[in-house]
């Protein structure tokens, strides 16, 4: 995470802020909206160089884990969110290393009863806590823009008097509107 935001800092011009950090992705790297798969490499048209230019990815989930799928156990996790929004930004005008990704709440929040395998909506309260590391990535930020991924992100963001730009979430049937809105903010 260090090393992705370090290399953005100052070059950032967009802030593509999320719900949460979910298992498939940030759980396993650190990064918002990153997936494993992606940084170790394995990705089929997302490259590592895309996210740290200059790092080598190193496995972080259990490949011996019952609860995985073979591909899961071979090349790690993959996030179909990370894949939708990463694959626009190669798509688009703008180099990568100017998009930062960030969640309002930028921890794993997961279903206790059924393990840290499952993602789970954030409360109140920690999209509150979240909000405070948001603000403080803000003051190294000043100059971006940002831009809501998903209702939620955007109302936390109003919330806290942040003007954002709002884009449709790529998750549950809403990759296309997500596609379509991202290409126009993206300039």
């Amino acid at each position: 995470m260090a090393q992705f935001l370090y290399s953005r800092i100052a070059r950032a011009k967009y802030l593509l802020v999320a719900e949460a950090i979910g298992y498939q992705g940030g759980r396993f790297t650190g990064i918002a909206l990153v997936s494993e798969r992606i940084l170790l490499g394995h990705h089929k048209s997302i490259k590592p160089n895309v996210i740290l230019p200059n790092y080598q990815g190193q496995r972080t989930s259990n490949p011996g884990h019952d609860g995985l799928k073979n591909t899961q156990k071979h090349l790690g996790f993959t996030e179909p969110t990370a894949t939708i929004v990463w694959g626009e930004v190669i798509k688009s005008s703008v180099s990568p290393e100017q998009v930062m990704t960030w969640n309002m709440f930028p921890f794993h929040p997961f279903a206790q009863n059924r393990g840290p395998l499952t993602n789970r909506t954030p409360t109140t309260v920690e999209l509150e806590v979240g909000a405070s590391y948001t603000k403080m990535l803000l003051t190294l930020l000043p100059k971006v823009k940002v831009v809501a991924i998903g209702r939620k992100a955007g109302r936390t963001l109003d919330t806290m008097g942040i003007k954002n730009t709002p884009v449709p979430h790529p998750a549950n049937g809403g990759a296309g509107r997500f596609k379509e809105a991202i290409k126009e903010v993206l300039v």
